[in-house]
């Protein structure tokens, strides 16, 4: 399993999270009775999910700040900018998080949404998170955001592609999953790109972004 999924271009912190994710829902499997627990592959002497440790450096607020007034040489740039400022605007969001926002989730002045790594949890150990919607973030929405306006369709277009005739026989969650990791390379490419053209050195990511974002928030 872990081999597979590294050899897929999963991180290790990715394949530790969906690992846990099976783990519970096994759990819950034998609990119902669907599942044989003899065959419980996860413990000590069979398999344990990996536990990556990262060391986080955030962004310096001059260098977000920055990559804020920076003006892009080109739409890929800018694209790329509107994401990362985003996810750090709107409480640390992650890419999957913002990608799997629909129309229905904005209200009036806000955007409520549940983590998507909590949505395998009970019900009751989810966390809304509601973001105000100023008008830098709307300014967002409007660039980046889909025509599409119906409430179940997602407010950027990057999932538009689900239905792609070339996904025709990979499950859903597989598609999501790959639509998600490549926008954030892309993301994660031309956002360097703007980074290098404006004279920062440090590796931009929009993992950097989020954890910017937290820790600012706890030195405030």
């Amino acid at each position: 399993f872990q081999r597979a999924w590294k050899s897929g271009g999963f991180s290790l912190t990715s394949v530790s999270m969906y690992a846990r994710a099976l783990r519970t829902i096994y759990r819950r499997g034998i609990k119902a009775g669907y599942a044989d627990g003899s065959l419980y592959p996860f413990g000590k002497e069979d398999y344990t999910p990996p536990n990556e440790r990262r060391t986080n450096i955030p962004l310096h607020p001059d260098e977000m700040q920055r990559l804020i007034e920076a003006e892009p040489d080109c739409p890929n740039q800018r694209m790329a900018r509107d994401y990362l400022i985003l996810s750090y605007w709107c409480n640390g969001a992650n890419m999957a998080d913002i990608l799997l926002w629909k129309w229905k989730n904005m209200q009036g002045d806000t955007i409520t949404f549940k983590r998507k790594k909590t949505q395998l949890t009970n019900e009751a150990d989810q966390k809304e998170i509601i973001v105000y919607l100023d008008d830098d973030i709307r300014a967002i929405i409007d660039r980046q955001g889909n025509h599409l306006r119906g409430a179940e369709d997602y407010i950027f277009p990057i999932m538009n592609r689900l239905h792609d005739p070339k996904y025709e026989g990979t499950p859903m969650g597989e598609r999501m999953r790959n639509l998600i990791k490549n926008h954030t390379r892309k993301v994660n490419t031309f956002i360097q790109e703007l980074a290098k053209s404006i004279g920062i050195e440090s590796h931009i990511t929009t993992y950097k972004a989020r954890y910017s974002f937290a820790n600012d928030l706890r030195n405030n």
